[in-house]
């Protein structure tokens, strides 16, 4: 009897124990765990940094809103030798490019189409020689101007252990010295590839670009300065290193060794014969100040020419809102 009464006694609890609120919100508990798990891995997936880490490529993959503003600025200074000068050398010689020094930039409205894929439409502006006003004095050239609007289409993505950038954009000539030359517009390709080592602090990556100019006119006739010296198009190869002294700081060098360009008034039109422009390269800090905002204050040189006179000195920034 005393046994039976045993059985019927941890028969009740075991009974009781199941239909008990506290069994309920264990099961609840471990359901609502799994799912919020299961919501962090499909979150981790769905985010583009847990494929991108490098801080500069980051920020100029815009922000992870699905509407967003894109903005790089830039200040294009003199050389090292006259930075605040009212003059930036042209150490490329390429007569598209201004000789004048700058503060400006693109301001560009983003949209996310997901989180590797996005379109930006954008216009460029810029204030030239800032420190010293209009120094030309001719009231058809403004010193401010709101220039070259564009649209461009990017993916960031991983290809096995690359974090890579693939980009096309298009861009309407506006600004006074294109305008100068009779450029119409610029069309560029554009792949960025980089890897890691030593713990992410050293990153080895290689940029190439190739851009394509369209003209309001035709090739001008040979003169005594020579053939249309005009650019029909560009490419450029450009290798990089950055060594990362934390997360936010990290020391960075571009070799601009292998930069070619094609005249319009060369007779031979073979795509590939090209003629390879001043070989520079850059060396800079960049600072990762957010995930959205990096600093790059830099200085180019002609390795071959070391001539202080021969240097540009700028700080660029890319802002996303």
């Amino acid at each position: 009897m005393l046994a039976s009464k045993r059985l019927v006694t941890i028969f009740s609890l075991i009974s009781v124990g199941f239909a008990s609120p506290l069994w309920a919100a264990t099961e609840e508990s471990s359901a609502s765990e799994s799912k919020v798990k299961i919501e962090d891995v499909k979150k981790e997936k769905n985010d583009i940094d847990s494929e991108i880490t490098n801080a500069r490529m980051r920020a100029e993959s815009g922000s992870k809103d699905k509407l967003s503003v894109s903005t790089s600025l830039g200040f294009s200074m003199g050389s090292v030798e006259d930075p605040f000068g009212a003059t930036r050398p042209d150490i490329y010689g390429n007569p598209e490019n201004d000789e004048r020094p700058e503060i400006g930039g693109d301001l560009g409205v983003r949209y996310r189409f997901n989180k590797n894929d996005s379109m930006t439409v954008g216009v460029g502006f810029g204030i030239l020689t800032p420190l010293q006003g209009d120094i030309d004095g001719d009231p058809n050239k403004s010193q401010a101007q709101l220039s070259n609007p564009n649209i461009g289409y990017s993916r960031v993505y991983k290809l096995g252990e690359f974090q890579t950038v693939s980009s096309a954009d298009l861009t309407i000539a506006t600004t006074q010295k294109w305008k100068e030359n009779k450029m119409a517009a610029g069309t560029s390709l554009g792949q960025n590839m980089l890897t890691t080592f030593a713990d992410n602090k050293l990153t080895l990556g290689t940029s190439v670009d190739f851009t394509y100019y369209f003209y309001e006119d035709g090739v001008q006739a040979p003169t005594a300065k020579g053939v249309d010296n005009r650019s029909a198009y560009r490419m450029g190869i450009y290798p990089y290193a950055e060594y990362a002294f934390t997360d936010k700081y990290s020391l960075r060098t571009v070799f601009g060794y292998m930069n070619f360009r094609h005249k319009r008034g060369r007779t031979d039109k073979s795509l590939l014969n090209m003629d390879k422009t001043p070989s520079y390269q850059s060396i800079g800090l960049g600072m990762a100040v957010t995930r959205d905002v990096y600093l790059y204050p830099n200085v180019q040189f002609l390795p071959e020419d070391l001539a202080t006179d021969k240097t540009n000195v700028a700080i660029s920034a890319t802002i996303n809102l």
